[in-house]
């Protein structure tokens, strides 16, 4: 499997220049193209409506090389997955041997914020993996996306859900790093680490949650929505382990951990709660009676999550590993021998 661009829309050459170089020993061509609707497959699916690109070819005549490739994209508009982009541009260029590629560059728009990203790209079967098709290794950073609008983007639209989209700038901004290892076309193998940061809003609903999350660190229950959240993780086959998660308000700090899976986004998601601005002394003596109290589980989806108030969640796994742990089949009775009936 391999990066592929399918167009279904025309494709048009400008401003051409077919010419040898070298004293003839290579072949050059620059060109200007502009393309109608496409799709690109690149691990995940890319959109767009239209495109121009400059693109520079040359081809070795006197020796048994690849061409060498060097195009730069302009794309207005486009969506990767079910994010929407603008004002897109990539510069790709080839390796140094057949089947290789490097994105040096690709910068775009996106929800008011801005991603960048690089890449390459291989054959394994040329490095003596054991995996077959196009592996690819990137970099990818985010800064300032509006976190409410990428979550509009990221719902589906085939799910019922009766709930109103969340408003631009009510949850907060979002900036993110990523590395990430892998082979286009399948998860296995697949590696990855990163680390986001949203602010500036309520960055994660959880409508009458606050209160209770409050009374269980021992405080009056008020209203008050989670203005940060910050998150590490990994990236493993179709799991993201979240090492750590950390959301805060003006009272509360609630930090978790947890996995979600790809690409359905389930939740399976773990929050203990501790006071900000408390007493050391005290708080030292009540940390483990009140994490013991209450733990709060969220399941769903990234878009549609939902959550649960578990009590006493410590003494429910000691039961649970003390009366469902499954039991061992006895040893098999030698049969008795006629000295042992006497």
């Amino acid at each position: 499997h391999a990066a592929r661009l399918e167009l279904s829309g025309p494709l048009i050459l400008r401003d051409s220049r077919l010419r040898s170089i070298d004293n003839g020993t290579q072949l050059r061509l620059t060109a200007r193209a502009d393309a109608g609707p496409a799709s690109l497959d690149i691990g995940l699916p890319v959109r767009f409506d239209e495109a121009s690109a400059f693109v520079d070819v040359t081809w070795p005549l006197e020796r048994e090389e690849p061409p060498t490739i060097d195009a730069t994209l302009t794309i207005p508009n486009l969506t990767a997955s079910r994010a929407t982009l603008t004002d897109g541009r990539i510069n790709i260029r080839s390796g140094e041997t057949a089947g290789a590629y490097e994105v040096r560059s690709m910068a775009a728009r996106i929800h008011g914020g801005a991603i960048s990203a690089s890449a390459s790209f291989h054959r394994n079967d040329e490095s003596g993996s054991s995996e077959v098709g196009t592996a690819y290794s990137a970099e990818l950073q985010a800064a300032g996306v509006d976190f409410a609008s990428l979550l509009n983007d990221l719902r589906d639209p085939e799910a019922p859900n009766n709930e109103i989209p969340d408003a631009p700038g009510s949850r907060g901004e979002v900036d993110a790093t990523l590395t990430i290892t892998g082979t286009l076309g399948s998860a296995v193998n697949r590696r990855g680490r990163g680390v986001a940061r949203i602010a500036g809003g309520e960055v994660i609903a959880l409508p009458g949650a606050m209160p209770m999350l409050r009374l269980s660190n021992f405080q009056v229950p008020l209203g008050e929505p989670l203005e940060s959240a910050t998150a590490s993780f990994y990236l493993k086959d179709e799991t993201i382990t979240f090492e750590q998660l950390q959301a805060s308000s003006e009272s509360l700090l609630i930090i978790g951990d947890g996995t979600m899976t790809l690409p359905s986004t389930d939740l399976n998601l773990r929050f203990n709660t501790q006071g900000r601005g408390t007493i050391p002394i005290l708080d030292d003596i009540l940390r483990g009676l009140r994490n013991e109290l209450m733990t709060t589980v969220v399941s769903g989806t990234i878009t549609e999550p939902t959550y649960r108030i578990e009590a006493f969640p410590g003494t429910q796994r000691m039961l649970g590993a003390i009366f469902q742990r499954k039991k061992k089949p006895l040893p098999a009775t030698a049969p008795a021998t006629d000295q042992e009936t006497k």
